[in-house]
């Protein structure tokens, strides 16, 4: 997809005319994971802020790059809040997933995998192809899908946008109407 498409159906603001045709081959956030042609979003954690890793994705092939720092170079775009790009940018990149789904979350200190379970179930068994994300699992129609994310620790109860969206687009495309979700507290916070 061409990085003004990609862009524009993120609702992210246009780049310079000369990167706008750049063919974008995926949209990652961590460096380790960059492909040629991968738009690689620069993350700020609470020990680390993902800018100093750049330069190591532009050597891995990110063909562009966001990020909240502002950083030289037509290649580079600054946005305000990073995490919320990443999450619009992954939502574009799998034609918006969740438009055509009925999304449940589920959140709160206790409860969450139970309740979400449970929920799961009373819609299967209702006749209704649903798809539940959770902490024990990811299953859609009664298949368990497997996380992709090579992080261990991200493989935890709401994944990270990549993983999330390319879960919603599967569960779309295997005809789920709804999908279950557990949803932590740090997911929200960490606008997920």
């Amino acid at each position: 997809m061409k990085l003004k498409e990609l862009l524009m159906r993120a609702g992210l603001p246009s780049c310079g005319e000369k990167m706008a045709d750049c063919e974008i081959t995926g949209v990652v956030s961590h460096s380790r994971a960059v492909k040629k042609g991968n738009l690689f979003v620069a993350l700020r954690g609470v020990h680390c802020d993902g800018a100093q890793y750049v330069a190591d994705a532009f050597l891995r092939g990110a063909a562009f790059v966001i990020c909240e720092r502002a950083l030289e170079g037509e290649r580079v775009m600054t946005v305000e809040n990073a995490r919320v790009a990443l999450a619009r940018l992954c939502d574009a990149w799998y034609g918006h997933p969740a438009a055509g789904l009925c999304l449940i979350g589920i959140t709160g200190t206790n409860g969450k995998t139970s309740t979400a379970t449970m929920l799961a179930h009373i819609l299967e068994s209702a006749g209704h192809k649903t798809g539940l994300i959770g902490t024990v699992e990811c299953r859609c129609d009664g298949e368990v899908m497997q996380a992709s994310n090579p992080e261990k620790l991200a493989n935890m109860t709401t994944p990270d946008p990549a993983e999330l969206y390319a879960l919603l687009a599967q569960m779309r495309d295997r005809g789920a109407e709804y999908v279950v979700m557990e949803v932590t507290s740090h997911a929200l916070a960490l606008d997920k």
